[in-house]
């Protein structure tokens, strides 16, 4: 079957949608082929814009499907997904994909230059381009030695580079396009430590206004989100904040922590916990910051 049109002729989206992020699945059911199970069952949820969202659940929970959804690689079988208030169904594919960021799994480039993998189009200065490559710790690798600056060659599949340096500059050609919705598919679960905290950093500095939804493998990478969404079997378990959802002893989101053994569950509460209080403390410093203004 051929996708939906990549562009709809006489469309009155508007050129800067979305500009706040707001996710809203309604009745959502979805399957990949007409002879297989649903992939996602009867979801509804909704993401406030610029939350930060960790999905966790077990293999074949349904997690990615979610990402597949949000971008159509297949039709919904029922239901609705807006975006901002717009039906994304009633949205050319080559609008919806371009203003949804995605950092996958497994890094994507392609035989050709840095500038050309980082900005196919041609739309960026060289200063720009060179900025996110600084944010993302990746400038010296590019502009110093031999790496003969945006001009380098990146080999098939990015041979040339490692998996992190991959990652990072995934990264930097997300970061360039600016969009208001960031997906990252478990993005840090094959890179090391190191380059995992060179990634998160970067994140939470660059995309503190977007929404962000964290497909999770480490628990410890969406421990500091907004909101965690626990699916099971393609289901909607549940929808909350981690600390209130540890509150819980029934929680299955507390359940996974404490699977991942004592000491790394006690690391995890631990970090949920002190993220609540440093918040409380956070609000209640600017509440009487604002009162003594006044």
């Amino acid at each position: 079957p051929e996708e939906a049109p990549h562009e709809i002729e006489g469309s009155t989206l508007d050129l800067n949608w979305p500009e706040q992020g707001e996710i809203k699945f309604q009745n959502v059911n979805f399957r990949y082929r007409e002879d297989l199970d649903l992939a996602l069952t009867n979801l509804n949820f909704e993401i406030p814009a610029m939350k930060r969202v960790g999905v966790v659940g077990r293999t074949g929970a349904g997690k990615s499907s979610i990402i597949a959804a949000l971008l159509r690689v297949n039709e919904l079988d029922s239901g609705k997904i807006l975006i901002d208030g717009v039906d994304i169904s009633t949205v050319g594919l080559v609008n919806l994909r371009s203003r949804i960021g995605v950092i996958p799994q497994e890094p994507t480039l392609f035989q050709g230059t840095i500038r050309s993998n980082l900005d196919p189009f041609q739309e960026f200065e060289d200063s720009l381009i060179e900025n996110m490559l600084e944010m993302c710790g990746m400038l010296e690798t590019v502009m110093g030695g031999e790496g003969n600056g945006l001009e380098g060659v990146v080999e098939e599949d990015g041979k040339n580079y490692s998996l992190g340096q991959r990652q990072l500059l995934c990264l930097a050609r997300v970061m360039l396009s600016d969009p208001k919705i960031l997906i990252m598919d478990e993005a840090t679960a094959s890179v090391d430590m190191e380059n995992d905290l060179a990634i998160q950093k970067t994140i939470r500095d660059h995309f503190n206004s977007c929404t962000l939804l964290t497909i999770a493998h480490r628990l410890n990478t969406v421990a500091d989100s907004d909101i965690i969404l626990v699916l099971d079997k393609g289901k909607m378990v549940e929808l909350d904040s981690p600390y209130q959802l540890i509150q819980n002893e029934k929680s299955s989101f507390l359940g996974m922590i404490n699977a991942t053994g004592a000491q790394s569950s006690k690391h995890l509460v631990d970090f949920i916990n002190n993220q609540k209080i440093d918040s409380i403390n956070k609000e209640s410093f600017t509440q009487s910051k604002g009162k003594g203004e006044e």
